[in-house]
Parts: C-alpha cells; structure tokens; sequence
C-alpha cells in the first residue's frame, strides 16, 4: 500500500508499507512521520526536522485498521494540518 502526506510543506512525501506489519490507524501515523524524520536527519533539515517533529497525524475516512486493510489498492492519506501542531 502507498501511504502519502497531505501537509502544507511536506505533501507528496510518500512510502510504500506492508499493512499486514500494522496494528493500528495510530502505528501508521507513527510510522510514516518516523521515515520522514530519517530522511530529514540523514540530510540535514534542521528547520523542516523541528516542523516534522511537531506533526500530529491523523487518517480521514477509516476508524479502524481493518477498514484500511479492506482498502489496500488505494492510496491512503495520512494528513497533518496546523490546527494538529504542538506549539508549546
């Protein structure tokens, strides 16, 4: 399955996972914000590293990861928007 980031500054990042290595809608998220932040460190974005840092991901359309695994030939969205961000 192709996961894609729809973020302000980060979207089109996308990776492929294998759904069958998730338990949850919430190990996705951590998932992909984790491979997005090794690819920032490995090139040294210091500025868009704090950004990614900050994101709090979510899923529209799906409750469960059973829904999404009923899903698997789309592309599933994981989105980030400012209202999610931790500025404290």
């Amino acid at each position: 399955m192709i996961v894609q980031l729809t973020d302000d500054i980060f979207f089109g990042f996308k990776i492929k996972i294998n759904i069958d290595n998730f338990k949850s809608v919430f190990d996705i998220c951590n998932y992909v914000k984790n491979k997005l932040i090794e690819l920032l460190e490995e090139n040294n974005f210091e500025l868009l590293l704090d950004r990614a840092n900050r994101m709090k991901l979510h899923i529209h359309n799906y409750k469960n990861i059973h829904e999404i695994k009923n899903n698997e030939n789309s592309i599933l969205y994981v989105c980030s928007n400012k209202c999610y961000l931790d500025y404290n």
